[in-house]
């Protein structure tokens, strides 16, 4: 029987297709970009708009925009640490919720 230390990790993955390499690149601006607006809300819904058609040209959805928004927000509490899990959670339940609105415009 192997040593569980001595057992392999499975790799991760390491390269990308160039579509994940957009979605991701797509991501990473909005979060940036509708942080920054969080205290502009009539220019952050603009920007979410423009944001939101590049994510439907992309195949995205409505129904995708909740599991969206909870990898988003495992990975961000995964990469803090647990115990920034809750006061982040609910600053990010509601950040989601003002985005969802904008970017669920099928």
């Amino acid at each position: 029987r192997p040593d569980a230390r001595s057992t392999p990790k499975p790799r991760a993955r390491t390269i990308i297709s160039d579509q994940e390499q957009v979605l991701g690149e797509q991501t990473w601006y909005m979060l940036e970009t509708l942080i920054g607006l969080t205290w502009e809300p009539e220019t952050q819904q603009e920007k979410i708009f423009i944001i939101c058609s590049n994510f439907y040209r992309r195949g995205m959805r409505s129904g995708h925009i909740r599991m969206f928004g909870d990898a988003l927000r495992e990975t961000i509490v995964d990469a803090a640490g647990p115990a920034m899990e809750d006061r982040f959670g609910r600053a990010w339940d509601w950040f989601w919720r003002e985005i969802s609105v904008g970017l669920m415009r099928d």
